[in-house]
Protein backbone atom coordinates (compact mmCIF):
# COMPACT_ATOMS: atom_id res chain seq x y z
CA UNK A 1 0.00 0.00 0.00
CA UNK A 2 3.00 2.26 0.86
CA UNK A 3 4.56 1.71 -2.72
CA UNK A 4 1.46 2.57 -4.21
CA UNK A 5 0.97 6.31 -2.73
CA UNK A 6 4.38 6.68 -3.60
CA UNK A 7 3.78 6.01 -6.96
CA UNK A 8 1.19 8.40 -6.99
CA UNK A 9 2.52 10.73 -5.45
CA UNK A 10 5.71 10.52 -7.84
CA UNK A 11 2.88 10.80 -11.10
CA UNK A 12 1.02 13.60 -9.01
CA UNK A 13 4.54 15.38 -8.47
CA UNK A 14 5.43 15.11 -12.48
CA UNK A 15 2.54 16.04 -13.68
CA UNK A 16 2.21 19.10 -11.46
CA UNK A 17 5.96 20.16 -12.32
CA UNK A 18 4.63 20.13 -15.73
CA UNK A 19 1.39 21.87 -15.32
CA UNK A 20 3.62 24.79 -13.27
CA UNK A 21 5.81 24.92 -16.65
CA UNK A 22 2.82 25.17 -18.78
CA UNK A 23 1.08 28.20 -16.71
CA UNK A 24 4.96 29.76 -16.18
CA UNK A 25 5.44 29.93 -20.00
CA UNK A 26 1.85 30.80 -20.68
CA UNK A 27 1.50 27.91 -23.04
CA UNK A 28 -1.39 27.52 -25.19
CA UNK A 29 -2.56 24.51 -26.06
CA UNK A 30 -3.50 24.11 -29.90
CA UNK A 31 -5.06 21.23 -31.43
CA UNK A 32 -1.86 19.62 -33.13
CA UNK A 33 -0.07 19.95 -29.87
CA UNK A 34 -2.38 17.52 -28.12
CA UNK A 35 -0.94 14.60 -29.77
CA UNK A 36 2.54 15.34 -28.65
CA UNK A 37 1.59 16.27 -24.97
CA UNK A 38 -0.34 12.91 -24.88
CA UNK A 39 3.24 11.55 -25.66
CA UNK A 40 4.82 13.39 -22.80
CA UNK A 41 2.53 12.22 -20.81
CA UNK A 42 2.58 8.89 -21.42
CA UNK A 43 6.76 9.08 -21.39
CA UNK A 44 6.09 11.08 -17.52
CA UNK A 45 4.29 7.21 -16.35
CA UNK A 46 6.57 5.21 -17.85
CA UNK A 47 9.30 6.76 -16.21
CA UNK A 48 7.60 6.96 -12.77
CA UNK A 49 7.10 3.26 -13.28
CA UNK A 50 10.43 3.03 -13.98
CA UNK A 51 11.28 4.37 -10.57
CA UNK A 52 9.43 1.14 -8.99
CA UNK A 53 12.81 0.38 -7.36
CA UNK A 54 12.89 2.87 -5.16
CA UNK A 55 12.81 1.53 -1.13
CA UNK A 56 9.80 2.14 0.79
CA UNK A 57 9.75 2.83 4.54
CA UNK A 58 6.82 2.41 7.02
CA UNK A 59 8.02 5.40 8.61
CA UNK A 60 5.52 8.13 9.32
CA UNK A 61 5.66 11.82 7.02
CA UNK A 62 6.38 14.40 9.49
CA UNK A 63 3.32 16.75 10.33
CA UNK A 64 4.57 19.85 8.93
CA UNK A 65 4.54 18.32 5.12
CA UNK A 66 1.46 18.65 3.31
CA UNK A 67 0.34 15.88 1.41
CA UNK A 68 -2.73 16.83 -0.18
CA UNK A 69 -3.89 16.28 -3.57
CA UNK A 70 -5.50 19.61 -3.54
CA UNK A 71 -4.21 22.07 -5.79
CA UNK A 72 -5.43 26.02 -6.53
CA UNK A 73 -8.07 26.34 -9.19
CA UNK A 74 -6.17 28.07 -12.23
CA UNK A 75 -7.67 32.01 -12.65
CA UNK A 76 -9.15 30.96 -16.24
CA UNK A 77 -11.66 28.09 -14.58
CA UNK A 78 -11.94 30.00 -11.37
CA UNK A 79 -13.57 33.06 -13.36
CA UNK A 80 -15.92 30.44 -14.98
CA UNK A 81 -16.40 28.50 -11.95
CA UNK A 82 -18.43 29.86 -8.35
CA UNK A 83 -16.81 28.69 -5.38
CA UNK A 84 -19.26 25.82 -4.84
CA UNK A 85 -18.64 24.39 -8.13
CA UNK A 86 -21.10 25.43 -10.01
CA UNK A 87 -20.83 27.63 -13.27
CA UNK A 88 -22.17 31.00 -12.74
CA UNK A 89 -25.08 31.65 -14.82
CA UNK A 90 -24.15 34.81 -15.56
CA UNK A 91 -20.72 34.26 -16.91
CA UNK A 92 -20.27 35.13 -20.88
CA UNK A 93 -16.73 34.36 -20.63
CA UNK A 94 -17.74 30.85 -21.55
CA UNK A 95 -17.65 29.29 -24.81
CA UNK A 96 -20.90 26.97 -25.50
CA UNK A 97 -20.94 23.92 -28.09
CA UNK A 98 -23.69 21.91 -29.49
CA UNK A 99 -23.17 18.35 -28.63
CA UNK A 100 -24.36 14.85 -28.76
CA UNK A 101 -24.14 13.03 -25.75
CA UNK A 102 -23.57 9.12 -25.62
CA UNK A 103 -22.27 6.84 -23.00
CA UNK A 104 -19.62 4.43 -22.15
CA UNK A 105 -18.08 2.09 -19.64
CA UNK A 106 -15.30 -0.06 -18.29
CA UNK A 107 -16.93 -2.85 -20.33
CA UNK A 108 -15.10 -4.54 -23.04
CA UNK A 109 -18.96 -4.06 -25.50
CA UNK A 110 -17.80 -0.19 -24.61
CA UNK A 111 -13.71 -0.24 -24.56
CA UNK A 112 -12.26 -2.89 -25.96
CA UNK A 113 -9.12 -3.54 -23.94
CA UNK A 114 -8.81 -0.42 -22.30
CA UNK A 115 -10.43 -1.01 -19.31
CA UNK A 116 -10.11 1.59 -16.27
CA UNK A 117 -7.18 3.94 -18.31
CA UNK A 118 -8.05 6.85 -19.86
CA UNK A 119 -6.35 8.93 -22.68
CA UNK A 120 -4.86 11.35 -19.70
CA UNK A 121 -3.96 7.92 -17.85
CA UNK A 122 -5.93 8.32 -15.16
CA UNK A 123 -8.72 6.15 -14.18
CA UNK A 124 -12.05 6.36 -15.19
CA UNK A 125 -14.41 7.46 -12.62
CA UNK A 126 -17.92 9.65 -12.26
CA UNK A 127 -17.09 13.02 -14.27
CA UNK A 128 -15.00 11.83 -16.79
CA UNK A 129 -15.75 12.45 -20.58
CA UNK A 130 -14.11 11.76 -23.83
CA UNK A 131 -13.98 14.53 -26.07
CA UNK A 132 -12.83 15.23 -29.65
CA UNK A 133 -9.10 15.82 -29.96
CA UNK A 134 -10.05 19.78 -30.10
CA UNK A 135 -11.24 20.28 -26.87
CA UNK A 136 -7.07 19.73 -25.25
CA UNK A 137 -7.15 16.46 -22.22
CA UNK A 138 -7.64 18.20 -18.94
CA UNK A 139 -10.32 20.85 -19.72
CA UNK A 140 -13.40 21.19 -17.94
CA UNK A 141 -16.87 21.40 -19.43
CA UNK A 142 -20.12 22.39 -17.46
CA UNK A 143 -23.28 19.96 -18.70
CA UNK A 144 -26.07 21.61 -17.45
CA UNK A 145 -28.37 18.50 -18.31
CA UNK A 146 -26.44 16.24 -16.37
CA UNK A 147 -26.72 18.08 -13.00
CA UNK A 148 -28.80 14.83 -11.77
CA UNK A 149 -25.73 12.77 -12.63
CA UNK A 150 -23.02 14.81 -11.42
CA UNK A 151 -24.53 17.63 -8.94
CA UNK A 152 -22.14 19.95 -9.84
CA UNK A 153 -22.58 19.74 -13.41
CA UNK A 154 -18.07 19.82 -14.43
CA UNK A 155 -17.15 16.85 -15.96
CA UNK A 156 -13.38 16.73 -17.00
CA UNK A 157 -11.82 15.68 -20.38
CA UNK A 158 -9.45 12.96 -20.25
CA UNK A 159 -10.29 10.40 -22.53
CA UNK A 160 -10.43 9.96 -26.20
CA UNK A 161 -12.44 7.33 -29.15
CA UNK A 162 -12.44 6.34 -32.12
CA UNK A 163 -16.02 7.63 -32.51
CA UNK A 164 -15.53 10.84 -30.93
CA UNK A 165 -15.35 13.84 -33.16
CA UNK A 166 -16.70 17.25 -34.41
CA UNK A 167 -19.85 16.17 -36.88
CA UNK A 168 -20.29 17.87 -40.49
CA UNK A 169 -22.93 20.12 -39.14
CA UNK A 170 -20.78 21.51 -36.51
CA UNK A 171 -22.02 18.91 -33.51
CA UNK A 172 -19.42 17.45 -31.11
CA UNK A 173 -20.07 13.91 -30.28
CA UNK A 174 -18.85 13.77 -26.39
CA UNK A 175 -18.82 10.30 -24.19
CA UNK A 176 -19.71 10.28 -20.75
CA UNK A 177 -18.60 7.79 -18.18
CA UNK A 178 -21.19 4.91 -16.73
CA UNK A 179 -19.88 2.58 -14.20
CA UNK A 180 -21.67 0.30 -15.52
CA UNK A 181 -22.77 -1.38 -19.14
CA UNK A 182 -26.63 -1.21 -18.79
CA UNK A 183 -26.54 2.82 -17.78
CA UNK A 184 -24.44 3.60 -20.68
CA UNK A 185 -26.76 1.78 -22.50
CA UNK A 186 -29.63 3.10 -21.19
CA UNK A 187 -27.88 6.91 -21.23
CA UNK A 188 -28.87 6.62 -25.40
CA UNK A 189 -27.91 9.64 -27.21
CA UNK A 190 -28.80 13.42 -25.79
CA UNK A 191 -28.27 16.22 -27.83
CA UNK A 192 -27.49 19.30 -25.53
CA UNK A 193 -25.74 22.90 -25.11
CA UNK A 194 -22.21 22.13 -23.36
CA UNK A 195 -20.20 24.99 -22.01
CA UNK A 196 -16.22 24.80 -22.18
CA UNK A 197 -15.10 26.01 -18.75
CA UNK A 198 -11.43 25.86 -19.35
Amino acid sequence: MMRVKKNMFKVCAILGIFLALIKVQNFKVESNDIQNQELLLGNLKKNSEDQDSVETTDKEIPENIDTSTEKEIPKNIATSIKSEGSVSDNDNSRKSIKVELTAYSNDKRCSDNWNSQTAMGTETRVGVVAAPKNIPLGSKLYIPELKNYKEDGIFDVEDRGGAIKVKKDGTYIIDVWMPTYEEAVQFGRKTTTVYIAA
